[in-house]
């Protein structure tokens, strides 16, 4: 009965061990769980990643097609001023001409206007030479009948 007893304390023994040991491995479960998730994250993390750096690559491609353009863009103002400059044009020659062509272009309005308004003067000269015709017309019919109405008056 002793060794029964002490088998069973023995078999008490080796339960608890087992029963520690399944508690740890719970834990390791769980801590390998929470690396799963970790892990899941990371992958998510690692597609929203090569998602902007593949926004990157586009923006770069754009930025190089632009710095082209812009580049070649320079390039012919560059051509196009030393142009002018060999022409004997620099920039306040430029300046000069464009305030002349501003003034010439305000003269023509002021020219169109001033044409506009002696128009408007003749119309309204010919509408008086008209009345004034009409006037004296008026005043020759009126005359001759006041010259014998007035004579008229004198005798009586």
């Amino acid at each position: 009965m002793a060794k029964t007893l002490g088998d069973l304390e023995q078999v008490e023994q080796e339960l608890a061990e087992l029963r520690n040991q399944l508690e740890q491995s719970f834990g390791v479960l769980d801590s390998l769980i929470k690396i799963q998730v970790q892990f899941e994250d990371l992958a998510q993390t690692y597609q929203k990643l090569k998602a902007h750096l593949d926004e990157v690559n586009a923006s770069r491609k754009d930025v190089a097609q632009v710095q082209a353009a812009f580049n070649l863009r320079f390039a012919e103002l560059e051509a196009f001023m030393k142009k002018l400059s060999n022409a004997g044009f620099d920039a306040e020659h430029f300046q000069k001409q464009t305030k002349l062509e501003t003034e010439q272009n305000l003269l023509k309005t002021q020219m169109g206007s001033t044409q506009s308004s002696l128009r408007n003067l003749q119309r309204e000269l010919q509408v008086m030479r008209r009345r004034l015709i009409i006037a004296i017309l008026a005043a020759c019919l009126v005359l001759p009948s006041l010259t014998i109405l007035l004579l008229v008056a004198l005798k009586r």
